[in-house]
Order: C-alpha cells, then sequence, then structure tokens
C-alpha cells in the first residue's frame, strides 16, 4: 500500500438561488493539489491548495440590473479525513467490488470583488462519498 500519494482535484461549482422572477448564481471552479496520507488501509488524511478561479455572480429577472460580478480568489488551504469502507487496494483486478469512503473536509477560501474590492470570506466544511473502481 502507498503511504503517500499525490492527488489533484478540478471541477466546476454553482450554487443557484431561484425565487419567482429571481434567479442568482455563483459560479466558480476551484482546483486543488493535496497530499494524502493513507494511515492505514481504511483510514486517509489529506491537505494541500485550493484555490478557485472563473468566480462570478450572474443575476436574471427582477436582480438582472445588478448585472454580473466577477471575483478573484486567492490561495487557501484544504484538510480532509477519509474512512474506506473496505481496505484499500492500489491495483484492483477483475471481479474486485466497488470500494467506497466516506469523507469530511474543511477549506478557507476568500473571494474579492473586482467591481467594489470587497472582500468575501467563504470557509466552508463538507462531507462527500467517494468511489473506488
Amino acid at each position: 500500500m502507498d503511504k503517500v500519494r499525490l492527488g489533484g482535484r478540478m471541477c466546476i461549482v454553482v450554487m443557484r438561488g431561484e425565487r419567482t422572477n429571481v434567479d442568482i448564481a455563483f459560479k466558480r471552479t476551484p482546483v486543488e493539489l493535496m497530499l494524502i496520507h493513507n494511515l492505514n488501509e481504511r483510514w486517509r488524511i489529506g491537505g494541500g491548495w485550493h484555490q478557485s478561479f472563473s468566480s462570478k455572480r450572474t443575476n436574471t429577472g427582477v436582480a438582472s440590473f445588478l448585472g454580473t460580478e466577477n471575483f478573484t480568489s486567492t490561495p487557501g488551504a484544504v484538510v480532509q479525513l477519509m474512512y474506506l469502507f473496505k481496505p484499500y487496494k492500489n491495483l484492483k483486478q477483475p471481479g474486485d467490488e466497488i470500494n467506497t469512503g466516506l469523507g469530511l473536509r474543511w477549506v478557507t477560501e476568500e473571494f474579492t470583488s473586482q467591481r467594489t474590492s470587497r472582500t468575501y470570506q467563504a470557509d466552508h466544511m463538507g462531507v462527500f462519498l467517494s468511489l473506488y473502481f
């Protein structure tokens, strides 16, 4: 079993609020680079760099007068802990079952409006489920 590995993640995140005649969305592309340490066959801990790119808020309907607001972000940190429901294997064999893991993560994040220069703290915690196949 590898003791330490390097992991990366990039995704598109859209948080949306919809009401009658209003649609407000905050979109961003977070990128992470993380060192992950396998404590044993079931537990792993990781930490590293997190930063969001192409961050913007869009508004439609009665909120359209607010327009689109772009944001820059500063580099932050990510820490996560994961429990695997079955012992982890580096190399899966044909016919091996899919393994699942349940994780908890903490991310520090800060956005600055390019329009107003106002800074928003956006630290967050999350629970996630991973599938290994």
